[in-house]
């Protein structure tokens, strides 16, 4: 069975088990669980320290919690510390952070954190708290080299070659674009044996145009292949309807609706004289039927025509 106390534990321990003085020394022993992280909460009501100014006493709750990497931290030696400040004038915040301060030199945790709940004093209650983490360092970065991986890579030639030989045995892209260059004739002897291997642009157009015939003919052909014009209109308009069939509201009645009333004649709006007749009395009334008022509106950039019978 496996002892749980060694005797190299208690070697580095002179607070423990004698009497002592209120010292600055935290003691610790070793920690035989590095592996795990485990959480330690200390707690007391005992710290006392006195304000800088008026030399009046400050009581506070002191909480300690931490994860240990190494070394614990002996709860005498730490009772011992915090009666150290009895007589010390300091601020609350101060304080705190230089007890946070002394544990993480001691111990090197990999986290701490100290609570200070001051008592009240003026109406007013003071709580500090101060947290350390343990910074984590960086992981090494180590330049990669190609013969770090060596793997092998197939080439034209067939077989294989690893990365390294293949980028050594074949030249630079600049010596590959100056061989390619070199080897072919500039682009403006190209473009000259290009068109000096075809005939010029204007015996081109001229071969297209003597290959058809002139647009006058090919328009004289189009026009002799239909009927003329006016034998086109007039079949068009034997195969529509008349104006009064197409257009039913330019007529003042419409029998297709019940209007017993005759359509008015085109010769009674030309001459007027002829639709007035003299009346018993002197006066005339027109005899011709009633013509329509028109009204126009116009409303959002929209122009409409309205109708209406009197």
């Amino acid at each position: 069975m496996t002892e749980i106390t060694n005797e190299s534990d208690l070697e580095t321990l002179t607070l423990l088990g004698n009497e002592a003085q209120p010292t600055r020394k935290l003691e610790v022993f070793p920690n035989h669980n590095p592996e795990r992280d485990y959480r330690v909460t200390l707690q007391t009501d005992e710290f006392t320290c006195i304000c800088p100014k008026t030399g009046q006493p400050d009581f506070a709750k002191i909480t300690i919690t931490y994860i240990p990497d190494q070394s614990i931290l002996e709860s005498k030696s730490l009772k011992l510390y915090l009666c150290s400040y009895r007589e010390e004038g300091a601020f609350h915040e101060h304080v705190t952070n230089t007890i946070l301060n002394d544990l993480v030199q001691a111990l090197e945790p990999r986290w701490c954190k100290i609570t200070a709940a001051f008592a009240v004093r003026g109406g007013i209650d003071i709580t500090v708290d101060a947290e350390y983490k343990k910074p984590v360092p960086a992981p090494a970065v180590r330049a990669v080299s190609p013969e770090d991986h060596p793997r092998p890579l197939r080439w034209e030639g067939g077989g294989e070659r690893s990365r390294p030989e293949r980028e050594t045995s074949r030249p630079t892209v600049e010596k590959r674009w100056t061989e390619r260059d070199s080897s072919r004739p500039p682009v403006e002897k190209r473009w000259a044996e290009r068109d000096s291997s075809r005939p010029p642009v204007e015996k081109r157009w001229a071969e297209r145009d003597a290959s058809r015939p002139p647009v006058e003919k090919r328009w004289a052909d189009r026009d002799s292949s239909r009927p003329p014009v006016e034998k086109r209109w007039a079949e068009r308009d034997a195969s529509r309807p008349q104006e009064e069939k197409r257009w039913p509201a330019k007529r003042e009645y419409r029998s297709d609706r019940g209007d017993s009333r005759p359509p008015v004649k085109r010769e009674y709006r030309d001459n007027r004289e002829k639709s007035w007749s003299p009346a018993p009395g002197g006066e005339r009334t027109p005899t011709f039927p009633k013509r329509s008022e028109r009204k126009t509106t116009k409303s959002l950039g929209v122009t409409r025509t309205w109708r209406k019978r009197i």
